[in-house]
């Protein structure tokens, strides 16, 4: 995953392109600032944000495939590519805070009671 630092265009690595690859279309001219993840295995560039995503609101899930997005008010996963995203969790959230456990579990913090509760919680949110 990476931020583009200039407009170029990235050459072909391998050549010709594997016929069993990945067939999500692919983004090869490079725009600056936007959010890029490359597949070396591949040879395959996906843009996934454009100049204004916050870089910090994406964390990798546990298996490498996927990357967990931190919206406005929920929580979302998809492939590596950026194709099927899927909201995981819609609740109360601190939006300043969150991550993803070794074993694949969301880390939150959440005031679930605000009126009893001053400050928020740490939850643990399982994926299926």
């Amino acid at each position: 995953m990476y931020k583009s630092q200039r407009n170029i265009t990235l050459p072909l690595v391998i050549k010709p392109p594997l016929i069993a690859a990945n067939q999500t279309p692919e983004d090869r001219n490079l725009r600056v600032g936007n959010l890029y993840i490359y597949d070396s295995k591949e040879d395959k560039n996906f843009k996934i944000g454009s100049s204004d995503f916050d870089i910090s609101t994406i964390h990798w899930y546990a298996d490498s495939k996927r990357l967990v997005f931190n919206e406005t008010t929920q929580l979302a996963i998809s492939l590596y590519d950026g194709q099927n995203k899927q909201t995981v969790y819609s609740g109360p959230i601190e939006r300043a805070f969150f991550g993803v456990s070794s074993d694949g579990r969301l880390l939150i913090l959440a005031n679930l009671n605000p009126i009893s509760n001053r400050l928020p919680d740490i939850y643990s949110v399982g994926i299926r």
